[in-house]
């Protein structure tokens, strides 16, 4: 809704300044910065073709219907020929988790479900302290793993992760062509 109107000859010119108050009712929606899919298990023809048959449905009556039928026209040849990543949640997932961990939480949660942290709290601990320890067991070798070639190769995975050019190289970059996509 516009409100507050006014016209001004500040100016030198023969235009005028129109100056107006805008508020607008719906708030917009965040940009998803999520990557939803794998792109290394990509069937690129299946996506292509796709993207061929469904660009022949779009109306170009308007800027904002193009628009629109572009994205579906994107998005359905990426449901299509592109596996989808899983949701992990807001916090993401634990390289070094096991089953063994979770079966080591799971009887923890069980113990103090049956009131072993208020009956024998020494018992109780014990577990506990058994179950973080062998958290940072995992997590020390998941690391060692990680990191495990930097002194034979200086400029490995953890160099470029810690510098923070690790997921510029996952980056896919194309280029469109008349007959095909093709990789810079």
């Amino acid at each position: 809704m516009l409100k507050d109107w006014s016209v001004s000859d500040l100016t030198d010119s023969d235009h005028r300044v129109i100056g107006f108050t805008m508020t607008v009712n719906q708030a917009s929606k965040p940009v998803s910065d999520e990557k939803r899919y794998i792109l290394k298990s990509a069937d690129w023809d299946l996506f292509n073709n796709t993207l061929l048959g469904e660009i022949g449905g779009i109306s170009y009556l308007s800027i904002e219907s193009s628009a629109m039928g572009i994205s579906r026209a994107l998005t359905v040849a990426a449901d299509r020929a592109i596996q989808r990543r899983k949701s992990c949640g807001s916090s993401g997932r634990n390289i070094w988790w096991s089953s063994v961990l979770s079966t080591l939480r799971q009887n923890l949660a069980r113990k103090r479900r049956d009131g072993l942290r208020g009956s024998n709290r020494r018992e109780y601990n014990k577990l506990r302290n058994e179950f973080l320890t062998e958290i940072r067991n995992h997590k020390l070798s998941a690391w060692k793993c990680f990191a495990g070639d930097l002194n034979s190769d200086p400029w490995c995975k953890a160099f470029r992760w810690a510098k923070g050019s690790y997921s510029m190289r996952s980056m896919r970059s194309s280029m469109a062509k008349p007959d095909r996509f093709s990789d810079l």
